[in-house]
């Protein structure tokens, strides 16, 4: 018998949650069709500017999955998965909800709930009262930023990575790749950095931008560019990184070695992006997760991050099988600020030297790397892994109400 799922989350928005909403939609869509329901309705954004940008970004096939969805008009539901910010623990009644979450910095206080709620006491109390609310997060990392101050029972937090999908973001033949650098400007001998992403504090754009300025100006290696790819729709990207530059007070001159893109671009134009950088260099501050170094990764791009944090999580285990010539890593440290907030510490010198580090000479194969991800870290993985805690989720809580009934 089909079980019945809401999934009351982002779509039509270029925003990670929304990605990653999407992308667990279509590949349980592609792989359990005949065993759930799918139901979907979409909440209010974060900021009601972004209604704006609505568009679907993954290509036709994706695309009118998403749009054949049905729209959830009160049909009888067995769980809702909840996607969006803040994350919403209003009880449901009845119905069990699991709610997806992130931990940047390892602290959840009551800013990143609804409803709204006084202290971080109350939302425990709320948590520890409604035990028909589960929760699903990526990373360890996450999961230890939940479980810091509240106390939910390790059957209701479940960690499940999030993933690639190694059909769209993949390895493009040579001449495709020289092709799209080309139009860009990009000749044979350059050596292209790159950063994708909101271009948020927590990126850690800084760190890169007084990198490539020691790499250009102080050690004289003006082969190197950086392309920055931004999302002004949501978060205005190029002013921020515009405020970045005049607060490092760097030399003008610099400009000429960075390219910036802030329009939303499809995923297979994303996948082109990963293809044409020689290496994406992500020196995060605070992540969740961290997709974008998995999406290089299965581009068969190099990448450098660092040594602490959530990403290096999913990273030690790709080096181990097949990615150890493809990833590089930086020194770095984690640190707590005045509010009780980790976050990764980068010294730019060792950024630098990570980065110059790479050798560039020989083309490298990542088929065995790309084999891995595939297996592993694919949105195929997570739906199935999704789909059992669903099962879970449903059994446990016909079960309590059961108990509790006698």
């Amino acid at each position: 018998m089909k079980i019945s799922v809401l999934f009351n989350g982002w779509i039509n928005i270029p925003h990670s949650y929304a990605i990653v909403n999407c992308m667990q939609l279509i590949h349980i869509y592609k792989n359990f069709s005949d065993k759930i329901e799918i139901y979907i309705q979409e909440p209010e954004y974060f900021q009601e500017r972004w209604n704006a940008h609505r568009q679907l970004i993954y290509g036709d096939e994706y695309n009118e999955i998403l749009r054949s969805l049905k729209k959830w008009n009160g049909e009888h539901i067995d769980l809702i998965y909840s996607i969006s910010f803040p994350y919403d623990v209003s009880p449901s009644v009845n119905t069990p909800k699991c709610i997806y979450y992130t931990s940047e910095m390892l602290i959840l206080d009551n800013m990143y709930f609804k409803p709204r709620f006084d202290s971080i006491q109350d939302i425990n109390k709320h948590l520890l009262i409604n035990n028909q609310l589960y929760f699903t997060t990526p990373s360890l990392w996450s999961y230890r930023g939940m479980t810091l101050n509240y106390d939910i029972d390790e059957n209701r937090n479940r960690i499940i990575s999030n993933g690639s999908d190694c059909n769209i973001f993949k390895r493009l033949p040579q001449y495709i790749r020289d092709t799209i650098r080309s139009n860009l400007g990009i000749t044979k001998d350059t050596i292209l950095l790159g950063l994708f992403g909101a271009m948020t504090q927590n990126k850690g754009v800084h760190y890169l931008l007084i990198a490539i300025y020691n790499i250009i100006l102080v050690h004289g290696r003006t082969n190197y560019k950086l392309i920055l790819k931004g999302n002004d729709n949501l978060y205005d990207s190029k002013t921020k990184v515009e405020m970045v530059l005049n607060e490092l007070n760097l030399p003008t001159q610099i400009l000429n070695y960075i390219i910036f893109i802030g329009d939303t671009l499809t995923f297979s134009t994303m996948n082109e992006m990963y293809n044409i950088v020689d290496l994406y260099v992500s020196p995060y501050i605070a992540e969740g997760f961290n997709l974008s170094p998995l999406e290089a990764l299965s581009s068969g791009t190099r990448v450098v991050i660092p040594r602490t944090g959530s990403t290096v999580e999913y990273m030690s285990d790709i080096q181990k099988n097949g990615g150890s010539d493809f990833i590089t890593y930086v020194d770095s440290i984690v640190l707590k600020n005045n509010m009780g907030e980790s976050y990764n510490h980068i010294n730019t010198v060792d950024l630098v030297s990570a980065i110059l580090s790479v050798d560039f000479s020989n083309e490298l194969d990542p088929s065995t790397m790309i084999s891995y991800i595939n297996k592993e870290y694919s949105w195929s993985k997570a739906s199935e892994l999704l789909y059992e805690y669903f099962l879970y989720v449903i059994a446990n809580h016909n079960n309590n109400r059961a108990l509790f009934s006698i």
